[in-house]
């Protein structure tokens, strides 16, 4: 996740709510085995049972805790006689502070990372209502299992993101220049190396000493925006977004995407889609698309494009998408965040000098996690994701905003993407502000001017400030 410079940076964390919502496997009362249990049939639970009891009849077993948050104690995950990393606490934060609530693949345990990046101190707080502050420093996975003292890779649990789409609310909450919120996929479920961090922690800069893939869904702060994907080999990776001069596609602005940005306003909570399309006759990924959504406006960025080393980067991370990744969390600091938040490829700079001291030791929050099977509207071509608007007035204002084109074989200006839009949705304030801008139009055959699309917009919000900037140049 971006260049390898974190032995100097702070990872801060962020991850879900506590309360339980996947059944568990009840045994039969009597059994002798715990009620509450990961995903395990009941004869894995009696092979265990009774291997544990003849080590302890041969006086080899060994008596441990499992600290495993609110679950009951839950058996290794894996092999009876799997070797486990056993190391030294290097932070004084519980290492399995609670559960996660993922919608759509249920309850997992909240891991503290270990080594690089991670605060002695650094912690998380879990929230009922789904939120989590986290606290600067820390750096978290997301498992069956977790306990005190072990790690364990093939307890983290790989979600399979391919033909999928994956949704969260994030509240970046005031993380600005020299800060980094994260939130991102790698294969550390596969990796066997303990690493110099012991957690098996594993990314595309070998932070920890070990590369893996990685599918960066977000890096931001409240002035920038990043999302990219990395082979195992490729620190740089291909991204899109918005600012740093890191390797990337540009595809909004500082007008629409900041503090009082004009689409999205980071000083406010905003949702967030990432989308993993296949295409209809490869089955391989066409690409990655992330959606920040904020009040009926929608910006996105699109990675479609990745070549490295004479290899289709997007087919190759088809494979680790299909086989799942396992989710981190991470918000750290640093002096040198230029590659994310400094001048980019276009010339704009959103943050002249990083101020990692200024970063909020807690703040950023993501909540209302969900995976669900992908359901958009893009071409079948595993080279063209371009925008096929139909029947989303968002994505129609936004093809406005982009200049317009074609759909379909038929050609729209910006002001009949607008007009588009506002048939679709006449309640759409950002449209009628955009139609506005265009000198008005007709919409269900009423001939509107600018002045008035402009007050029809801060009619329907009034809070809506490029509608009252947009009226004061009238």
């Amino acid at each position: 996740m971006g260049p390898a410079n974190m032995e100097s940076a702070q990872l801060l964390v962020l991850a879900e709510g506590e309360e339980a919502h996947e059944a568990r496997p009840e045994m039969p009362s009597g059994s002798g085995l715990p009620i509450s249990v990961s995903r395990r049939s009941r004869a894995a639970w009696a092979a265990t049972a009774f291997a544990s009891a003849l080590l302890v009849a041969c006086g080899l077993a060994t008596n441990r805790s499992r600290a495993v948050g609110s679950l009951a104690s839950v058996p290794a995950h894996g092999p009876l006689f799997m070797q486990k990393q056993a190391l030294p606490a290097t932070s004084a934060a519980p290492q399995c502070p609670g559960l996660a609530s993922f919608a759509g693949i249920g309850n997992l345990m909240v891991v503290s990372g270990n080594g690089t990046g991670v605060a002695a101190d650094a912690t998380v707080d879990l929230s009922s209502d789904g939120s989590i502050a986290p606290h600067l420093g820390s750096r978290v996975y997301f498992a069956q299992e977790c306990e005190d003292g072990l790690y364990d890779n093939t307890a983290y649990e790989p979600i399979k993101l391919l033909g999928k789409t994956m949704s969260y609310t994030v509240d970046l909450g005031q993380a600005g220049c020299g800060c980094n919120v994260a939130l991102y996929f790698t294969s550390m479920q596969s990796n066997t190396d303990p690493t110099d961090c012991g957690d098996y922690y594993c990314d595309a800069n070998k932070v920890c000493g070990a590369r893996c893939d990685e599918v960066d869904v977000m890096e931001a702060n409240a002035f920038t925006w990043r999302s990219t994907l990395h082979l195992a080999d490729d620190g740089d990776g291909s991204g899109a977004g918005f600012g740093g001069t890191g390797v990337h596609t540009q595809t909004w602005t500082a007008q629409e995407y900041g503090p009082l940005g004009e689409c999205v306003n980071t000083n406010s909570p905003f949702d967030v889609k990432v989308h993993f399309p296949v295409s209809s006759s490869t089955g391989l990924l066409q690409g990655m698309v992330v959606d920040l959504v904020q009040n009926g406006c929608t910006l996105t960025a699109t990675v479609d494009s990745y070549k490295f080393k004479g290899e289709d980067g997007i087919q190759k991370i088809s494979y680790s998408l299909q086989e799942g990744m396992v989710p981190i969390v991470s918000y750290w600091s640093s002096s040198a965040l230029a590659w994310l938040d400094g001048q980019d490829n276009v010339g704009k700079n959103p943050c002249p000098q990083d101020s990692p001291g200024s970063c909020p030791s807690t703040g950023p929050k993501i909540s209302n996690v969900q995976i669900k099977d992908f359901a958009g509207m893009f071409h079948d071509s595993s080279e063209n994701l371009s925008l096929k608007p139909q029947n989303s007035p968002s994505l129609w204002d936004k093809f406005g905003r982009q200049g317009g084109g074609d759909v379909d074989g038929v050609h729209y200006s910006p002001k009949q993407c607008y007009q588009r839009a506002l048939e679709l949705d006449p309640r759409f304030a950002y449209a009628w502000n955009s139609l506005g801008g265009e000198g008005g139009g007709l919409v269900a055959g009423v001939s509107y001017s600018a002045k008035q699309c402009f007050t029809r917009a801060l009619q329907l919000d009034p809070k809506f400030s490029p509608g009252w900037n947009s009226l004061g140049g009238e």
